[in-house]
């Protein structure tokens, strides 16, 4: 079905379908709508979009690691990554998996599938699999927004929501813009090239971490005909202005039969704790000491709450400003009657740091490393208008104090020390917080204990973790992370040993002793 070339826009103010009152909304809808129908004319027309039924691309390429790199001011590291990605129309199935590794040497090798109605995660490093009840149906929707040719489609079946933005510049080439709601997900923006009428973009707006407001999406290009669909084999991340990914496709199958095994779970894999779905939960490791676990849903992010006898100190601000709600909100349940005056940070990474505004509203002070002050300084004044959080509507200039080498807080019944334990094979400057009366330690990535499933070979961040211990001659008899569950001496042990089976060439998987 060819759906362009009907209608003139400019005459849309005179089209006989319109009824007298229409106005500027009705006509930017169809205006919209004429542009649409353009561009699914040119990546091969509605008929076809509609009979598809399964996508597999492969994806080979970079992430450029925008804030998760060992410095805040970057340059951010790009490290090799690949994958693909596998669509199943018809079943309602969908998988992505990816390959590569992040600061420090972890390895990230991770299948997400939804089929059946429900998810699951795949650690292929560890051999684990994490039932996760709380994916839903917009992981389809996630693959479909890039994947051109049916986030056209999406659009064109939201016709009710579609509208007219205007044309712009970029790079030399003119594009036409057009905005959609994708249930689920927001407001979608999809800017077509003036003249071959192919998808350029496809951008929404967000509020970032670091950068607040913010434009993320994504850039299609080298389009090349497949089973009658064009399709880009190019494809790059944007995120506030910057390339966080670029990935290039050796091959794009649509309509070729997939196997179950992209959906099943292989042989052998352990089964992990099911990954959260609901809220946060309180669990007492001392008198006064509590960690708030399942922060972030499934993605299950961890702090700590330290009591004093007038007052709170929280340890980690993760994910963002709704987490740092809930981070407050928790540690209050915890100690009622003692505010959060200190707030204590181990690295800058945003999925560690971008929790930090809400405690910045409340007044508390901000203890983190030298290097990271402007960084957390530029997080705190960043504008929220899209998402207001509490420091938008009561702004104020944070209250940041230097850890240096070791600092000591106390009040004669309890001490926590914050020691450097950098610079580190993940980043530069890393901050551990220590109870030695409790002999507690709590850590951002460099010891993950998994809730379920062996914990896996020691990376170069754990290695160095593990010797910068012997130096500080500190003995833990928990280790809490950031990220997994709360371990002992004996699971550090069993990933030293694990990595020493791995260097030596012998299988890292068998039990250890």
């Amino acid at each position: 079905m060819r759906l362009g070339g009907r209608r003139n826009p400019s005459r849309l103010s005179a089209d006989p379908t319109l009824p007298p009152t229409a106005g500027l909304t009705w006509s930017s809808e169809r205006r919209a709508r004429e542009a649409l129908a353009a561009a699914i004319d040119a990546v091969g027309g509605l008929d076809r979009l509609e009979a598809i039924r399964t996508v597999f691309a492969d994806r080979a390429g970079h992430l450029h690691l925008r804030n998760q790199s060992p410095r805040p001011e970057g340059p951010w590291l790009a490290l090799a990554r690949r994958g693909w990605d596998a669509l199943d129309l018809a079943a309602g199935a969908a998988a992505s998996e990816r390959e590569g590794c992040f600061a420090g040497g972890y390895v990230d090798h991770v299948r997400e599938v939804f089929a059946g109605g429900s998810g699951m995660v795949l650690d292929l490093h560890a051999r684990t699999v994490r039932r996760a009840p709380g994916m839903r149906r917009g992981e389809l929707d996630a693959v479909e927004r890039t994947f051109p040719p049916l986030a056209l489609l999406a659009a064109w079946r939201r016709a009710a929501t579609l509208r007219w933005l205007g044309e712009e510049t970029r790079g030399g080439r003119r594009l036409a813009a057009v905005s959609f709601h994708w249930e689920g997900a927001g407001t979608y923006s999809l800017l077509l090239d003036a003249e071959s009428r192919l998808p350029a973009a496809l951008e929404t707006l967000t509020s970032d971490r670091t950068a607040g407001d913010a434009v993320y999406g994504f850039l299609f290009d080298d389009w090349r005909r497949v089973d009658g669909v064009l399709a880009p084999f190019r494809l790059e991340h944007r995120r506030a202005g910057e390339t966080t990914a670029v990935f290039a496709s050796a091959e794009v199958a649509v309509d070729r039969p997939l196997e179950p095994a992209l959906f099943a779970v292989p042989a052998g894999f352990v089964e992990a704790e099911p990954a959260a779905g609901g809220p946060s939960r309180l669990t007492r490791l001392a008198d006064d000491v509590w960690l708030i676990e399942g922060l972030g849903g499934r993605l299950a992010y961890n702090a700590l709450a330290v009591g004093f006898e007038r007052e709170v100190v929280v340890v980690e601000a993760p994910l963002a400003s709704s987490v740092g709600e809930e981070v407050l909100a928790r540690a209050a349940e915890a100690m009622p009657g003692r505010p959060v005056t200190t707030l204590a940070l181990t690295h800058h990474h945003d999925d560690h740091s971008g929790g930090t505004r809400p405690f910045v509203a409340a007044g508390a002070t901000i203890l983190t490393t030298a290097g990271n002050v402007d960084y957390l300084r530029a997080m705190a004044a960043a504008p929220r208008t899209l998402h207001p959080d509490r420091l938008a509507g009561e702004p104020r200039e944070p209250t940041i104090e230097v850890v240096r080498g070791r600092r000591t807080l106390g009040d004669g019944r309890r001490r926590l020390e914050l020691i450097e334990v950098g610079p580190s094979p993940h980043v530069d400057e890393m901050l551990v917080a220590w109870l030695p009366e409790e002999g507690i330690l709590f850590q951002g990535d460099l010891l993950n204990v998994p809730r379920g499933g062996p914990v896996p070979p020691a990376v170069d961040t754990t290695v160095h973790f593990a010797r910068k211990l012997a130096e500080l001659e500190l003995e833990p008899r928990v280790h809490v992370g950031v990220h997994g569950t709360a371990g002992g001496p004996e699971h550090l042990a069993e990933a030293l040993e694990r990595r020493r089976r791995l260097d030596a060439g012998e299988d890292p998987w068998g039990r250890v002793d």
